[in-house]
């Protein structure tokens, strides 16, 4: 009788034990489907990157019913490591790819005749007007320049490869630049918050100019500042759009050729997204 009764509660424990992980997981999926946050901690277990890299969700995409969430993890200096991540939504196995490159020297090699560049003066033959680079001695900003804006306060990293000038404003809100073969651009610019909400509808317009969310690889805004990318053809833009308080704006928005395959790698889309990511207002 006492094995009898030590058996029944053993299968009940078990049975508790289950009805618990089935709601504990329950409680993170929705119709079986896992989370995104569900997908960030997956790969945080497999590859702990806290501290020492950094993750970011590149791109959703659809294979028989089923979305897959893609995940890129970067860690900087001298040489990078780059871990291309693609998790079944539903199952939740991984393929995970390993890169490792120096993202400088690939960019360069991408863009051809982009050289190292120490301290840059930038001149706009049309209106005279000139704006200086500078090296930043970081590994982590490996071909990345230093741009500061005096009018409002912002800042900027921009990627070494743009070096011609297709306009300096004589307002001096920002810059607009090509590499040299016009293959892509870098736009930086600034202004006064004129009205209360303009961070939100700034990002209402930017997703509707797109065609809306369907048509955005990632979109998301905060207290302070959106970030959205999308496709137009084979140009790939990532744009960044950051208040400071009820006193100025700032934006950086960046574009360039790539290939929407995960089996090519663009060493271009680190340097773009440090330099996007870069954008802040000078404290104080």
């Amino acid at each position: 009788m006492k094995k009898i009764l030590i058996l029944g509660l053993l299968v009940l424990s078990v049975l508790a034990a289950s009805c618990s992980l089935a709601a504990g997981a329950a409680s993170n999926t929705t119709a079986g489907k896992l989370s995104v946050d569900d997908a960030v901690k997956l790969v945080s277990e497999e590859i702990p990157y806290e501290g020492e890299g950094e993750i970011q969700r590149h791109e959703s995409k659809w294979e028989n019913d089923i979305e897959f969430y893609r995940f890129e993890i970067h860690w900087y200096g001298d040489s990078a490591t780059y871990y291309n991540i693609l998790i079944n939504s539903i199952t939740g196995a991984m393929d995970t790819e390993e890169i490792e490159y120096d993202y400088a020297q690939a960019m360069r090699e991408h863009w051809e005749g982009a050289q190292p560049s120490g301290e840059v003066t930038l001149r706009d033959d049309n209106t005279g007007n000139t704006e200086t680079l500078y090296p930043t001695f970081d590994e982590e900003e490996n071909g990345l320049l230093f741009y500061g804006n005096n009018r409002f306060g912002y800042s900027v990293r921009v990627p070494e490869i743009f070096t011609k000038v297709v306009l300096l404003p004589d307002n001096g809100d920002g810059m607009l630049l090509e590499s040299e073969d016009g293959k892509a651009a870098f736009r930086a610019s600034g202004g006064f918050v004129i009205f209360e909400g303009m961070l939100r509808e700034s990002y209402d317009s930017a997703l509707e100019a797109i065609g809306g969310e369907n048509n955005a690889v990632y979109f998301d805004i905060g207290e302070d500042s959106w970030w959205i990318t999308w496709w137009e053809g084979d140009t790939f833009h990532t744009r960044r759009f950051l208040v400071n308080g009820e006193e100025a704006w700032a934006e950086c928005e960046i574009s360039y050729q790539s290939v929407q395959s995960e089996e090519t790698y663009n060493p271009f889309d680190d340097i773009a997204y440090r330099a996007v990511r870069s954008l802040v207002f000078a404290e104080g």
